[in-house]
């Protein structure tokens, strides 16, 4: 809308030529909330145990008012409450791959629940712990439910065991420090606690056990029509969510319920179940670990898991360090273009330099006072030295 004109420090003159030195921090680049996924990304896989760069980054973060949530396909358990031990002030959180969304205190902000339907097609597809009924196709079924309301980890895995034996997808469960699996030898009547999301594992080269391509193939077959979003993670596993229910879903509802805009957001992840977040926000950063669909989906790419890229791309674009991102702009304070610049810079809270120049003094005093040739045009905008075109 059309502002009341402002009036400046200084009166522009036609013979003056303003050099002004910009800080993009204030401007665009700094995000005001780190989203950033767990395993592979935030530590390794079925890890628990931030770095002290991660740590420290994201402790600063909190420190300087930026929002800090995670964004996972696991559960709340544990793990959870030794992060925040490592990290106080973690807020909202994505849980679930944007089954579960809870604000800072753990309450939850948004819940889907896979229909009845799917939770029967799931369990009969499985029966007895086996794809389709085939005794020589073994699978591992694991449903995240509301298994004990009002408890500190309500959520819980429920664990297909026909013969009440745990499997080696149990100890994974428990070394990453999510709630114990609770053990069964039927999925019947699992409807009643309410299921988040189904995980599907099979033992890849191991006989005996079910193909992982297949097994998807044929839940997407069985469960067409329902609308529940499958997620192939390769030859390992697979998970089946509600309808609609992605990471990127998630991390919507977990920013409005922040009010903040998507833009405004800095996303860090590096699986396939990561690319839903990665595309929805300001920036999206994959570690150069992160598989190739990651890798090409993200805006850009920071050091590995194992070399603190979480903490490079909060380094960058979050908590810059001062002199960083700075832009050196030219222009003849009487033309309207510098007009405009000034009023923008103002409005926008900018912190910026301004240093004048006159163009009647000497050739000796200009040359001084510009770092630029006299051929480049006026309204060049230069970062680090390098002229960036208008």
């Amino acid at each position: 809308p059309p502002r009341e004109p402002r009036e400046h420090a200084w009166s522009p003159s036609a013979m003056s030529l303003s050099l002004f030195t910009v800080s993009l921090a204030a401007i665009s680049l700094r995000k005001s909330i780190v989203v950033t996924d767990v395993d592979g990304t935030l530590f390794s896989f079925a890890g628990r145990d931030l770095s002290d760069g991660n740590r420290r980054a994201l402790t600063e973060c909190v420190e300087s008012g930026v929002h800090v949530s995670l964004a996972t396909g696991r559960i709340p358990g544990p793990w959870f409450d030794a992060l925040k031990e490592q990290v106080p002030g973690i807020g909202a959180c994505v849980f679930g791959n944007g089954a579960l969304v809870v604000d800072g205190s753990g309450s939850p902000i948004w819940e889907s629940q896979l229909p009845d339907e799917i939770v029967a097609a799931v369990r009969e597809y499985t029966l007895g712990g086996c794809a389709g009924g085939d005794s020589a196709a073994r699978l591992c079924v694991l449903a995240a439910t509301r298994w004990e309301p009002g408890a500190p980890h309500a959520i819980r895995y429920v664990e297909l065991s026909p013969d009440g034996s745990p499997s080696a997808i149990t100890s994974l469960i428990e070394r990453a420090g999510e709630p114990d699996a609770v053990l069964l030898p039927s999925l019947d009547g699992l409807e009643a606690r309410g299921v988040l999301k189904f995980v599907i594992w099979t033992l890849p080269g191991e006989d005996g056990w079910a193909s992982m391509d297949a097994t998807v193939c044929e839940l997407r077959a069985r469960l067409e029509g329902l609308g529940a979003t499958i997620l192939h993670h390769g030859d390992r596993w697979c998970e089946v969510l509600p309808p609609g229910v992605d990471k990127g879903s998630g991390v919507l509802k977990l920013l409005s319920s922040l009010g903040v805009a998507p833009e405004d957001a800095l996303a860090v992840g590096d699986a396939e179940n990561d690319l839903s977040m990665l595309r929805i926000v300001g920036i999206g950063a994959a570690p150069a670990n992160a598989q190739p669909a990651a890798l090409a989906a993200a805006d850009v790419v920071v050091p590995s898991n194992s070399d603190d890229g979480v903490a490079a791309a909060i380094r960058k674009y979050v908590l810059p360090e001062e002199g960083a991102n700075m832009l050196d702009f030219y222009t003849l304070d009487m033309c309207p273009f510098a007009q405009r610049c000034w009023i923008v810079l103002e409005e926008l809270g900018a912190s910026y330099s301004r240093r004048a120049v006159n163009l009647r003094g000497s050739e000796e005093e200009r040359a001084s006072a510009l770092p630029m040739p006299w051929g480049s045009r006026l309204g060049t905008w230069r970062r680090g030295g390098q002229p960036l075109p208008l």
